[in-house]
């Protein structure tokens, strides 16, 4: 008995330790709920699946058709571009509208959210009529937005192939269709004799927020951007002026601004500060 009091009185610091350590798992550790209370509480939570209505397309592809430098990566470049964005189109106050970006069928659809008021509209795919768009080009996702102030939502369709395109919502339409949105250029000035002469813009994201603080929504477009010049990642955004410019290097680019300016009149087209290149790969 001595004996053990000795040792004890000599590691007298390392038991104390010990015991505080113990004490302290015991009160910081996170209370337990047994199977049968996380079984009542998971029971008042249930999800379950529904069908999207969607409309008809003639093309169906499961692999996209890619340049030959790139089969090797087709499987991944025919993934992207499956995106849903929900929010409120029609105006009747519920975020119970989609927007689908399908790639199979390389189609932006508008449709309601299953379950009730569901067949407010038929679901259908925006045109991007009469704006220059070809097989070389594919959307990639959009974000709603009130682009021109009308108090009515709008969309921004992003893009791999082009530079986005914003989808104006037109007034007095009735209930949503094709006809709905008026397709405008993002970056204007790039349509020459029906055909697209716009710098190759790969956006893989966008987003809306008042960027400088002047009250007046704003668009960055994440891009790699291939131009005459160079070839190098960029970013975009829209303000409301017609000045300034973009340089562009192998390292990095400073952002290309554009805004879309409010109108009485729609569609509203927006004005841009023109990118400008300058400088090359060395």
């Amino acid at each position: 008995m001595i004996a053990l009091l000795g040792l004890l009185r000599r590691q007298r610091t390392g038991v104390l330790a010990l015991v505080v350590v113990v004490g302290l798992y015991f009160v910081v550790s996170l209370p337990q709920s047994s199977a049968e209370a996380k079984g009542n509480m998971a029971s008042r939570y249930a999800f379950v699946g529904q069908s999207i209505a969607m409309p008809a397309s003639d093309k169906q592809q499961s692999i996209r058709k890619v340049n030959q430098a790139y089969k090797h990566i087709d499987g991944w470049m025919s993934s992207v571009g499956a995106a849903v964005a929900m929010n409120d189109l029609d105006g009747d106050g519920l975020s119970n509208d989609l927007c689908l970006v399908e790639p199979r069928t390389d189609q932006v659809i508008i449709t309601s959210t299953p379950g009730k008021n569901a067949k407010r509209y038929e679901p259908f795919a925006l045109s991007t009529a009469p704006l220059p768009v070809d097989d070389t080009m594919a959307p990639m996702g959009s974000v709603p937005a009130d682009f021109n102030e009308d108090g009515r939502m709008d969309l921004l369709v992003y893009m791999w192939g082009r530079t986005p395109i914003l989808y104006l919502q037109k007034a007095n339409h009735g209930a949503l269709s094709a006809d709905s949105f008026a397709p405008t250029e993002l970056v204007p000035g790039n349509t020459a004799d029906g055909k697209y002469t716009g710098p190759q813009w790969n956006t893989n994201a966008a987003t809306v927020g008042d960027f400088d603080g002047d009250g007046h929504a704003d668009a960055r477009c994440s891009t790699r951007a291939r131009t005459a010049a160079c070839r190098c990642p960029t970013r975009c955004r829209t303000p409301r002026t017609a000045e300034g410019n973009t340089s562009c290097c192998p390292r990095a680019a400073r952002p290309a601004t554009t805004r879309t300016p409010p109108s009485s009149s729609l569609p509203r087209t927006p004005s841009l500060r023109t990118p400008t290149t300058a400088g090359h790969w060395r």
